[in-house]
């Protein structure tokens, strides 16, 4: 048996035992620790087995296991012209395909021999008109791009350290593209946070669609607050309360905050699934509800949530989204601005909510997806509302 064989057995055996829903990456870390045999060869060569299978979305669906699939998930993503050779000779992959042609002939070779016509991408129903399918499931085999905002302050001081660490990139406007997989800690150690903060294209230009200048701003659902360090950074806000339902993610904003050399803003543990927020003599001239949501936009650079995701999941968080922005809107001012904001591709968790949004006082400003997938970004949503 192969090398490459051998490897197919062991991703296999890698994806029996992790269950989806949970993070893939700590599940093979875990792995790893056990199967002290695997040198960084091996498991470098077993992930990326794992990944490609992720990357067929709906289609894994074709065969009844891992193992059966994982030659063509292979032959589609990685491409390895000696794994394919290996793997046809075995009997892995048929004798007739044509293993020398490009990503889309290859694809195509795939839905033909199993009369494959659906959308690789999950519940390509429920994705909003305003997203082309066809661009989702063109965007699935490729890694996404790393992404780095660089405070303004810093932008030819962080390109020149790139320039000499010898790190390809393009930067657009302060924004930083690098290979998915660059090591900044390596070039940059414990200073990282003094340039800037890894963060994805698309979110950039989402916490742009506001003038969050002068204005009392809630960042209600805030998580480890990588667009509070970017209000704060690039505007002057009058104050910034930021809160979330888990303590300990707020202790990771607030060293966010102290290594980029930022005032901490004000923390609070709230749950808005339960109510609204208990300070109901605070009217805040601002509203950031980045709600929790699929994370369908960001399925391209997490492909193992592809594997767990299902249709109720996509209604309950579009129930919990309507709770949250009911409970947090009560502390708006009238004329006060609220920003919308998920990851997800999915209409039910965006726009599918104006109806009722409009009962809550709120009148539409603006709304867009933000689609940064030909520039190896994710998709993002936002929609700004003005309170009556």
């Amino acid at each position: 048996m192969s090398r490459s064989s051998i490897r197919i057995l062991q991703a296999s055996q890698v994806l029996k035992s992790w269950e989806p829903g949970s993070p893939f990456v700590l599940h093979f870390k875990q792995l790893s620790r056990v199967h002290k045999q695997w040198g960084s060869r091996d498991r470098r060569e077993i992930k990326s087995l794992c990944y490609a299978w992720f990357r067929l979305g709906n289609a894994t669906q074709i065969f009844p296991q891992a193992q059966e699939g994982l030659p063509w998930a292979g032959y589609l993503f990685i491409a390895n012209s000696e794994w394919n050779a290996d793997w046809q000779k075995e009997g892995l992959l048929p004798n007739d395909l044509d293993l020398n042609l490009d990503e889309a002939a290859r694809m195509q070779a795939f839905r033909a021999r199993f009369d494959y016509k659906d959308a690789l991408f999950p519940f390509a129903d429920l994705v909003s008109q305003d997203i082309p399918l066809n661009e989702l499931d063109e965007a699935l085999p490729f890694p996404g791009k790393l992404w780095f905002r660089a405070k303004k302050n810093q932008i030819e001081a962080f390109a020149e350290k790139l320039r000499q660490a010898e790190v390809e990139f393009e930067e657009l406007n302060g924004a930083f593209q690098m290979e998915s997989g660059t090591s900044l800690e390596q070039v940059f150690g414990n200073n990282l946070a003094h340039y800037g903060e890894v963060q994805d294209y698309a979110s950039q230009q989402l916490i742009r669609a506001v003038d969050w200048n002068g204005k009392r701003i809630w960042d209600t659902c805030a998580a480890s607050g990588g667009k509070a360090l970017q209000i704060s950074q690039e505007f002057n806000p009058a104050s910034l309360l930021c809160s979330d339902v888990r303590p300990a993610i707020l202790q990771n904003l607030q060293q966010r905050f102290k290594k980029a050399g930022l005032r901490v803003p004000e923390t609070k543990t709230v749950d808005l699934s339960q109510g609204q927020f208990g300070k109901s003599t605070i009217q805040f001239e601002a509203l950031l509800c980045d709600v929790p949501c699929s994370g369908s936009g960001t399925f391209r650079r997490n492909p193992d949530a592809m594997m767990a995701i299902r249709e109720e999941d996509i209604l309950r968080y579009a129930n919990l989204q309507e709770t949250i922005v009911r409970n947090a809107v009560q502390a708006l001012k009238k004329d006060g601005l609220l920003l919308y904001a998920t990851c997800s591709v999915y209409a039910k968790e965006n726009e599918g909510h104006f109806h009722e949004f409009k009962k809550l006082g709120l009148v539409m400003q603006d709304a867009a997806y933000v689609n940064a997938l030909d520039k190896g970004g994710d998709v993002l949503y936002y929609a700004l509302f003005k309170k009556a």
